[in-house]
């Protein structure tokens, strides 16, 4: 089964106050760290950016901008804009600004065969729809959907069907590994009083 990795690493960044993309964790770039964690569950990875980041990124890699048609249109643009460069059985995508998350999640997340068109994660009282596993029939759909002037992700994944999988069955020791990065680390970690998370 051909398997194509998603970065999403276009948004705008605007609570983060600089491109989430280029932040760093620990010592490493937050893209760095997600484009990693595709690289080994994929046959190829392709980052999905605006194009004023597009030289930051090391020219070896694939880095594409939105289609034109749906420019600007949030994450699922940028995971149409890939489907539509790149055709494949099915496709795995994350965002950019999740450097807790740990290899052993992606290969959880694909490990059963899939009968919905997208996987998911869900905690208690959170989701997680841009970590997820999507099947290529989602792609004309999808197009419809942002053609309309949609651009919510769950709601277009619960449309075409959604399976969540629970975290706790995905993560390798808490939740903590799901924790967006909203705001730079230091400012989260001393929210939570010097936690990682």
């Amino acid at each position: 089964m051909t398997t194509i990795g998603i970065l999403l690493a276009g948004g705008a960044s605007r609570r983060y106050g600089s491109p989430k993309a280029f932040a760093q964790f620990e010592g490493r770039v937050f893209y760095e760290i997600a484009y990693e964690l595709l690289q080994a569950v994929c046959d190829e990875v392709m980052i999905v950016s605006r194009s004023e980041l597009l030289e930051r990124f090391p020219q070896h890699l694939q880095v594409i901008m939105d289609d034109e048609e749906v420019l600007g249109e949030g994450p699922l643009a940028g995971i149409y804009s890939a489907m539509k460069n790149k055709t494949a059985e099915r496709y795995v995508v994350l965002p950019c600004d999740m450097p807790y998350l740990t290899p052993s999640i992606l290969p959880k997340l694909m490990a059963s065969e899939q009968a919905t068109m997208v996987r998911a994660i869900r905690e208690q009282n959170r989701t997680h729809p841009l970590v997820s596993v999507w099947k290529r029939a989602t792609f004309e759909p999808l197009f419809t959907y942002l053609q309309e002037g949609n651009r919510r992700v769950q709601p277009f994944m619960e449309a075409v069907g959604c399976e969540w999988v629970a975290a706790e069955l995905v993560v390798e020791q808490s939740t903590e590994e799901l924790q967006n990065m909203n705001e730079p680390v230091a400012k989260q970690q001393e929210d939570f009083g010097g936690k990682k998370g």
